[in-house]
């Protein structure tokens, strides 16, 4: 398995350590794995400058 898959395939959440299925600033293609949230904390995320603009 790659790296980049066995990550996805185990990402937990900064807020709670459950299994996260929410990227923030994820790059893959670039090496940068992002922040990960689960869908409880996935609000707790900081905005952006994209979804300030919204």
């Amino acid at each position: 398995m790659s790296e980049i898959r066995q990550f996805l395939a185990t990402k937990i959440c900064l807020v709670c350590g459950k299994p996260a299925s929410f990227g923030f600033g994820v790059r893959l293609t670039e090496g940068k794995l992002g922040r990960w949230y689960c869908a409880d904390h996935r609000e707790d995320q900081p905005k952006t400058r994209e979804s300030a603009k919204k």
